[in-house]
């Protein structure tokens, strides 16, 4: 699996996970090659395919993801458990992980691929206002039965 294909694979899933906080989920390509997940506010996380094979080491990303309006921790969640769900083949593994010279612990996700592991560097922008509470989508879950190919 090359990056470009793990990006439309990473794009399907998060669109099938249905957040109703989302607003679009899109790939972007130019100097960086990534998905951006758009909320309703227009605060926006991006999964971008990092350059070349950075080092990186398990960094988990524990039970308190920090203030909402810092959404980069909740997406790197969501995408976790979409993968939980749906199991896509051409994957066999993933992890939060620290990555090196990003301050940010977990600075991204690492997927194994059928060609190797591959990083994903995640960070956000956008709106950093609190226009949302989290505890609006508390009993939200990923739908079951999702199939992205």
């Amino acid at each position: 699996m090359n990056v470009d294909a793990l990006l439309d694979l990473v794009q399907r899933l998060l669109s099938a996970a249905q957040h109703p906080d989302v607003s679009s989920v899109e790939r972007y390509d130019g100097a960086a090659k990534g998905v951006v997940v758009t909320y309703r506010s227009g605060a926006k996380v991006f999964f971008a395919g990092a350059a070349g094979k950075p080092r990186t080491e398990p960094a988990g990303l524990g039970d308190d993801l920090g203030p909402w309006k810092f959404r980069r921790n909740y997406a790197m969640r969501m995408l976790l458990d979409v993968l939980e769900v749906a199991r896509p083949a051409g994957l066999s593994g993933w992890r939060t992980v620290a990555i090196e010279k990003v301050d940010v612990k977990p600075g991204g996700i690492e997927l194994v691929t059928d060609s190797g592991p591959m990083v994903l560097h995640v960070t956000s922008g956008g709106p950093m206002i609190l226009d949302s509470d989290p505890a609006d989508f508390a009993g939200w879950r990923v739908p079951d039965g999702i199939v992205v190919s």
